[in-house]
């Protein structure tokens, strides 16, 4: 695995480096063991810069082990030779030096956040399911997050964590198997029980985690939802708050309330109105049956906050996006009513693998994906598929105009919308449930878009001859019951727009017979 970070250049793998790691066993003493200073093997000449020191059990009385990430590294460490700084020996190695590397494959996930009391150190921590977890720092160096060499009570079988969390300043780690472990609070990289670190047993393959409002991280497995209650290792609790709602692996995310795709559908997990307890609630019944045909095939999820939307992606290259107007979901009335929520669905020319939302340095809002076909594509900028027109559309209900036993003539329909730019739309006009006896009607339409006011409006960022709220007439002809209508775009050159309303003109008829 390759990693790059963003430049005035593009995209490059120049400036970052990949530390090497060294365990150590009877450690004397850890005061020299700064980051800075030269380590130097005694047998082997070797030279490094210590960059982490991590203690993973033992005291500083010649019983601590664990192991030392490294820079600038000149030399072939040894196995087994005296450790020096400064001409004294402080520990022994138990390995040679390797440099970490990321392995082929994975699905990484990343965390941002400072464990630290310093407003330098602000850093991402990942996990891929195929190797160790790691740390990336301000001065972009990667340090590898290794569990001891020699096993400890509840330590996992390997070092592949494959779900990441933050949660009241410890960093948690979910492993195959149903293994959560925690390190030990603002130590990151530390992970000895003697020291706060901590292990629980799911009992079931982890598929999300999610730390919520409230102080409980969210734990989602493949056939239920648990939760972890407390400030610290002294009161931890671990409660059941859904019983039969689990989740898919890679499709829990948090947006107002916590979401997860399961073999039920998607599914939220609310606060309750008693005892600020949770509940889990299915929320797709509207579109349950698009669910069960696509269920199999979710291959990740994300979330677009400014849009307040959680979008389920699947190998097909279609993708399923809810809206949640609302805000916040009340458990108590999704047990007695459809939920508030709105679905749409994407065609991407590639299956999406990967995705991840996040801020910019600027404190933008940004989502990458992962393509099955090799491209890695920032979202929601410009308006092509890689030079490919972008085809859209948005079909509305059949409207009996309040009066569903009375025949209709329907004239016209007026259309406004908020479009930043001109837009070409075909307007198609169905009649009585699209009735084999009555004709549609197919209107082309370009509209104006971009208009503002002056002194308002941003310059340059407007059009003069438009109007301020975009708007089109469509002639309509025919005799029915009902009226139905497919809105339909395909460009290359559109930009997102808006569908404000709909204005139609019909008149009586006689009744239906």
């Amino acid at each position: 695995g390759v990693m790059f970070q963003s430049s005035t250049s593009g995209w490059t793998t120049a400036g970052l480096t990949m530390a090497s790691y060294i365990f150590f066993d009877a450690g004397l003493a850890a005061g020299p063991f700064v980051a800075g200073t030269t380590v130097t093997g005694v047998t082997s000449s070797a030279t490094a810069v210590i960059h982490r020191l991590v203690l993973q059990s033992g005291a500083w009385d010649g019983s601590a082990t664990g192991y030392l990430a490294l820079t600038t590294v000149s030399g072939t460490f040894q196995d087994n030779e005296a450790l020096q700084i400064g001409g004294a020996t402080f520990a022994t190695s138990a390995s040679g030096a390797t440099t970490f590397a990321f392995p082929a494959g994975g699905h990484y996930q990343f965390i941002n956040h400072n464990f630290f009391g310093s407003s330098t150190t602000y850093r991402a921590y990942g996990c891929n399911g195929v190797g160790p977890g790691f740390e990336i720092d301000e001065n972009e160096i990667v340090t590898p997050i290794l569990m001891p060499q020699t096993a400890l009570g509840g330590q996992p079988a390997t070092n592949i964590p494959k779900f990441i969390e933050e949660h009241r300043n410890y960093l948690f780690y979910g492993f195959p198997g149903g293994s959560l472990q925690h390190s030990v609070i603002g130590e990151p990289l530390t992970f000895n029980g003697f020291l706060g670190a901590a292990e629980f047993g799911i009992g079931d393959e982890i598929t999300g985690l999610q730390s919520m409002a409230g102080a409980v991280l969210n734990i989602t497995s493949t056939r239920e939802t648990r939760g972890l209650f407390g400030k610290t290792t002294s009161d931890w609790e671990m409660k059941l708050l859904g019983e039969e709602t689990g989740g898919k692996a890679y499709t829990v995310q948090k947006l107002d309330t916590i979401y997860s795709l399961d073999n039920l559908g998607i599914t939220n997990l609310s606060r309750t109105d008693s005892f600020g307890d949770f509940i889990g609630a299915t929320i797709s019944q509207l579109v349950q049956d698009v669910v069960n045909a696509k269920k199999s095939l979710a291959t990740t999820a994300v979330v677009n906050r400014a849009s307040n939307q959680y979008r389920v992606y699947f190998s097909d290259g279609t993708a399923l996006v809810m809206y949640s107007p609302a805000g916040s979901f009340n458990a108590e009335q999704s047990r007695t009513k459809l939920p508030t929520v709105h679905f749409g669905a994407l065609k991407y020319p590639a299956a999406i693998n990967r995705t991840f939302n996040t801020n910019d340095e600027n404190g933008a809002e940004v989502t990458y994906f992962a393509t099955a076909d090799g491209y890695v594509y920032k979202d929601q900028v410009g308006g092509d598929f890689d030079g490919a027109d972008i085809t859209s559309f948005c079909r509305l209900h059949f409207n009996n105009v309040g009066s569903p036993g009375t025949r209709k003539r329907f004239r016209k329909a007026d259309i406004e919308l908020e479009s930043s730019v001109n837009i070409d739309l075909k307007f198609l006009a169905d009649l009585s449930y699209a009735s084999r006896d009555t004709n549609s009607v197919i209107e082309d339409l370009t509209i104006t878009g971009g208009g503002g006011f002056w002194n308002s409006a941003t310059w340059d960022e407007f059009q003069w001859n438009a109007q301020a709220q975009s708007s089109a007439s469509a002639k309509l002809t025919g005799t029915g019951d009902n009226i139905g209508f497919l809105v339909y775009n395909k460009s290359a050159k559109a930009q997102p727009f808006v569908l404000q309303g709909l204005t139609l003109y019909y008149e009586p008829r006689r009744l239906k017979r």
